[in-house]
């Protein structure tokens, strides 16, 4: 299992909007999360999820300020998803 998201992809012919997505990691094993090295707010630019040893799951966001985030779980569940229009430029 691989899945990666990027906020600048283009929006699939036939569709208005992007979504939101929420996932819950579930029974985190690790987890690599500095909050003092995100001097701002910060926007996900890069999400990959991917199958690890022991059969974990593995998430690294990429944040567009600070250092990445990484935690491994067992078990990462879609919660809820929404329409996402992005603002006019």
């Amino acid at each position: 299992m691989r899945a990666t998201a990027s906020r600048t992809a283009t929006i699939p012919v036939g569709r208005r909007h992007n979504y939101v997505v929420f996932l819950d990691c579930l029974d985190v094993r690790t987890a690599e999360i500095d909050v003092d090295a995100m001097p701002e707010e910060a926007t996900i630019m890069e999400m990959t999820l991917a199958r690890v040893e022991g059969g974990l799951i593995r998430l690294d966001l990429t944040p567009n300020v600070g250092l990445d985030v990484r935690l491994t779980c067992a078990r990462v569940v879609v919660s809820d998803m929404r329409p996402y229009v992005r603002p006019a430029s």
